[in-house]
């Protein structure tokens, strides 16, 4: 009886931890999580290969393989992988969001991993829908080989000047702007994606040729809701001067709307503000000039971020570390974020 009653006592204790720890004690012990993106609210490995026995028949068992497998092809095809979740169902009861996501299920499984099964009209749900709704145009500055002929700094300009320029060096970390800025945008990219907004690059490779006006009408052709152009400062090598600044048109600039002008000056400083804390520089002050090219052709909110300074040799190695680069792109998201849902 003593033994029997142990038993019994053992059993309660884990009755009630189950009950304090559900997901520790249900969880699955297969992988959800491909390409650093978690799909444990959409996808359950026993579920899939029990409704989809002929997946296993495909790639085999291997749970990481038929993980890919469901977000490559299982995703497209709209398969349900979860009994929780169904997502032809949700796809049918939120007509309202076919306009946003589309008339395919992939967009769906995302929407729900992030946002759930909100009401339409909910706080959360409406923030997901403008995210949703915004393309961004990432415009990483300079290319491997300056443009110096000329063109108007903007539209009717009679001031002139070069396409683009060569940028600067780091010599601690070795690389060019042009190459630090393109990993951070590559970076931001995938980042901003995996949260649904839409983004388009002005340039993904260094031997291009693109000027400053041109990247501004790439953003305007593809109806662009703000444009980011990433860059970094440098002044005489081994100064002390280091941290993130934003930059944006003045008041009075005659090529834009000043409703363009104010958007613009907010993101550059919701920018530079949420890197800095991501990152823990300093966020230097935002400067305002009428005499960026790239802005001046831009019919949205543009703003330039110079992610820090590679003439600082600290603060050139950081730009150049991968770790230092994720926090980067973790401040701009959430800049970027405040930017769109505030």
């Amino acid at each position: 009886m003593k033994r029997l009653g142990k038993y019994l006592a053992a059993a309660a204790i884990l009755m009630i931890l189950a009950g304090l720890f559900p997901a520790a004690v249900s969880a699955e012990p297969w992988p959800t999580k491909y390409k650093g993106r978690e799909y444990r609210t959409v996808y359950s490995y026993s579920f899939y290969t029990k409704k989809y026995p002929y997946v296993i028949k495909k790639v085999g068992s291997d749970p990481a393989k038929v993980l890919e497998y469901f977000v490559k092809c299982g995703m497209y095809y709209g398969q349900q992988a979860k009994k929780s979740f169904d997502v032809k169902e949700y796809y049918a009861s939120h007509k309202n969001l076919r306009k946003i996501l589309g008339t395919g299920y992939r967009n769906y499984y995302d929407y729900y991993r992030q946002y759930g099964r909100f009401g339409d009209g909910s706080e959360k749900a409406k923030q997901g829908i403008r995210i949703y709704s915004t393309t961004v145009c990432i415009d990483p500055g300079h290319q491997r080989r300056a443009m110096y002929s000329r063109e108007p700094i903007g539209p009717g300009s009679g001031t002139y000047k070069i396409k683009v320029s060569s940028g600067t060096y780091g010599p601690w970390s070795r690389l060019n702007e042009y190459e630090v800025v393109l990993q951070i945008g590559l970076k931001l990219r995938d980042k901003l994606q995996a949260k649904g907004y839409k983004v388009v690059m002005t340039r993904t490779k260094h031997d291009v040729s693109i000027s400053n006006a041109e990247r501004a009408r790439l953003a305007n052709a593809k109806k662009a809701d703000l444009m980011v152009r990433l860059h970094c400062d440098g002044e005489d090598y081994g100064s002390s001067l280091n941290g993130a600044r934003g930059m944006a048109a003045s008041r009075g600039n005659r090529y834009l709307k000043q409703s363009v002008v104010a958007g613009g000056q907010r993101l550059a400083g919701l920018l530079a503000t949420y890197q800095a804390k991501a990152t823990g520089q300093r966020r230097l002050e935002t400067l305002y000039t009428n005499e960026m090219t790239g802005i001046n052709w831009a019919q949205m909110p543009c703003a330039i971020i110079e992610m820090g300074y590679m003439s600082n040799p600290a603060e050139d190695r950081r730009l150049a570390n991968s770790e230092f680069q994720d926090k980067i792109v973790t401040g701009l998201t959430n800049g970027i974020f405040h930017f769109v849902t505030d």
